[in-house]
This record gives C-alpha cells, sequence and structure tokens, in this order.
C-alpha cells in the first residue's frame, strides 16, 4: 500500500448566486468517482447545474431545497469528467458536495 495513492475527497460548502460559476472543474487526466451533491439553502432557492457549459437558470439538472444529486462508478454509472457549472433563482444558494476523483 506505500505505492499507492489515493486522492482525498472534497468535500465542501458552495456559496451559489444567479450567475452561473463553475464549482468543479473539468477532471483532464483524472476520473470523477463520486459526486454526491446537495442543496442546503434556507431561504428556498432552486439550484441547477449543468456540465460542460454554463448553468442556465431552469435548464439541466435542477435541486430543489433539500435535494440531492448522486452519481457513483459503484452503481454502475460512469460520472461525467466536465466542469460542472451552477445557477442559483436568488443570491444567497448554499449547496455542500462530496467528490472523489482518481
Amino acid at each position: 500500500m506505500a505505492n499507492e495513492q489515493r486522492a482525498l475527497p472534497i468535500q465542501d460548502q458552495i456559496s451559489v448566486s444567479n450567475s452561473a460559476a463553475d464549482f468543479s472543474t473539468d477532471c483532464g487526466n483524472s476520473k470523477r468517482k463520486l459526486l454526491i451533491l446537495k442543496n442546503i439553502s434556507t431561504g428556498g432557492q432552486t439550484i441547477w447545474l449543468a456540465w460542460g457549459t454554463d448553468a442556465v437558470a431552469s435548464q439541466g439538472v435542477e435541486l430543489a431545497p433539500n435535494a440531492v444529486y448522486a452519481e457513483s462508478e459503484d452503481s454502475a454509472f460512469k460520472p461525467l469528467g466536465f466542469k460542472i457549472s451552477a445557477i442559483a433563482s436568488a443570491v444567497s444558494a448554499v449547496m455542500t458536495r462530496h467528490e472523489r476523483r482518481e
């Protein structure tokens, strides 16, 4: 196990505004193995996600308050390695992220 390198997971809270912003970069030569996102906004804000392009309100994957988005290789699903962008229905939206790359 001394020669084996494992990347630590990325775990953080992300502030999302009503302007599109990237929060996860393109994986490049690595692979995204796990991605879990949760909208923890307390003001009822909705968040929309887009892969490989800028997020647009009311388009893409929608995260309503307390909604969770998850993708994992363990569930026979290959997570996309593109950058991920988010936009919210109003300022002060907050999302948690747990991401693992190889």
